[in-house]
């Protein structure tokens, strides 16, 4: 089950609490598989830690600079950090859309410059390989229609789906 609860509407719910902020006018533009969920909000949680992880170190810059302290020596650091990451990572960042396409995820953002290119590229990956319906290992199968959609065998019997082996097989 999903960290953020059974049901689909619950599961939105927690989203939006937890990460609101991501969001574009508290619109929740998720469509996704129940099996999708923990990946979906394990991306979630990477990109806002990042925003997170650029706070706390304005704020130790600025409770260090109260107290008088050199940013040198020990508390380098803090300049190193500042010089690699200058603005908010998450500043006019927002997260579009999040669905299933020919059977992946699919993670479409505005802003943020690339910064969280590679992690939703593995998010995307990931997807590929696991079960849309439950989480499980899987691969990419075909439903009756034609349409891919990645299912563990025991989803991908449910609904009928075959692999593209199969597929090329029966015409």
């Amino acid at each position: 089950m999903a960290k953020g609860g059974g049901e689909m509407g619950e599961w939105k719910a927690h989203i939006m609490a937890t990460y609101g902020s991501l969001f574009p006018e508290g619109r929740l533009p998720l469509s996704v598989g129940p099996g999708w969920r923990d990946l979906v909000e394990d991306l979630l949680a990477v990109i806002y830690g990042k925003r997170k992880r650029w706070q706390d170190v304005v704020e130790i810059r600025e409770s260090l600079l109260a107290e008088g302290e050199e940013l040198t020596g020990r508390y380098g650091w803090v300049v190193d950090y500042f010089e690699e990451n200058p603005t908010d990572p998450l500043e006019g960042f927002k997260v579009v859309q999040v669905k299933e396409k020919f059977g992946d995820l699919r993670f479409y953002v505005e802003g943020g410059e690339g910064t969280f290119d590679g992690v939703i590229a593995l998010a995307e990956m990931v997807s590929a390989r696991t079960c849309i319906q439950c989480g499980a290992p899987a691969r990419s199968m075909l439903l009756p229609s034609g349409w891919p959609r990645t299912l563990c065998p025991e989803h991908a019997e449910e609904v009928g789906a075959v692999s593209s082996e199969e597929w090329h097989e029966e015409e």
